[in-house]
């Protein structure tokens, strides 16, 4: 993906949180690319955005955001999401393990430390 970018590109993901795969996903990601924000939901997703660009012009991001929102009408307004940026997207790959073609435990990561369902009495 990251050679597919254009120059300025950046590549949008939909990531849920509280699991180890999270964590991994982050770690992965600010490995590869050398622009990493993350956006939480409140609703227990973060987006992760990225791009190849280390010197990603942000001011883009909040200007394509407002454009899109007012064509598409989004449900979640994409300008509110851009004021949740964390300030340390990289604290978020503690406890990760980044994640390749020859190491991918998804599933398994995906369950740890997932919240547990609640059983029917």
């Amino acid at each position: 993906m990251k050679s597919r970018l254009t120059p300025g590109g950046a590549v949008a993901f939909n990531v849920h949180d509280g699991t180890k795969l999270y964590h991994s996903t982050v770690k992965t990601l600010s490995e590869v690319f050398p622009t990493l924000d993350l956006y939480p939901s409140g609703m227990g997703e973060v987006i992760a955005i990225v791009s190849a660009d280390p010197k990603f012009d942000r001011s883009v991001l909040a200007t394509r955001a407002a454009a899109l929102q007012q064509r598409y009408n989004f449900r979640y307004p994409l300008p509110e999401v851009l004021k949740r940026r964390m300030p340390n997207p990289l604290k978020e790959a503690d406890g990760g393990v980044a994640i390749t073609d020859d190491f991918a435990p998804v599933n398994l990561y995906d369950s740890i430390d997932a919240p547990k369902p609640k059983r029917k009495k």
